[in-house]
């Protein structure tokens, strides 16, 4: 119940104040909010490949946290059981990138960009178990308040987003 009251807010925030978003961005280890992120979620399929980086962004943490939780538990739900989710870290010049694949049914390239939109739930049509429809919502509109951005991969199987946070000097 918590996790959907927090997404109805967010998403509530987030439409009336956009672009406008004021953020209290601090140096924040990554590493961190993702095995916060885990241990939330309490799912011991999901693991984080092994990676020689350690990086620190200017983010507001708490929100970006919340983005990820509500990716990472969209593809828990989406994956049968006892099938692996994978967080991986990459890197460009400008951006961090986090990677989130699943071994779910994936989603078919022309919903792709519908399942971002607030009320729209994938799930619904998957399973009896629809979601609101506002944790991808929400995690975009986070992750593009930072400055970001998400997008789903090309895929044989499953699904894997791509999170894309812009790297900035940490103070």
């Amino acid at each position: 119940m918590f996790r959907y009251i927090e997404n109805i807010l967010q998403a509530t925030k987030l439409q009336h104040q956009g672009d406008e978003l004021s953020l209290l961005k601090q140096p924040t280890s990554i590493d961190v909010l993702i095995d916060n992120v885990i241990l939330r979620l309490g799912a011991p399929c999901v693991s984080r490949m092994p990676q020689n980086m350690s990086p620190i962004l200017t983010i507001q943490a708490a929100l970006i946290e919340q983005a990820l939780f509500n990716l990472i538990e969209n593809a828990v739900t989406f994956s049968p059981d006892g099938e692996r989710v994978e967080i991986s870290l990459g890197e460009t010049q400008q951006a961090l990138l986090i990677f989130i694949q699943d071994n779910g049914p994936g989603i078919p390239v022309a919903r792709q960009k519908e399942v971002f939109t607030a009320f729209s739930s994938f799930r619904q049509s998957v399973s009896k178990d629809g979601g609101s429809g506002l944790g991808l919502s929400v995690a975009r509109g986070i992750i593009r308040a930072h400055g970001g951005d998400i997008r789903i991969l090309p895929t044989t199987q499953g699904c894997t987003m791509e999170v894309s946070l812009p790297k900035e000097e940490a103070h």
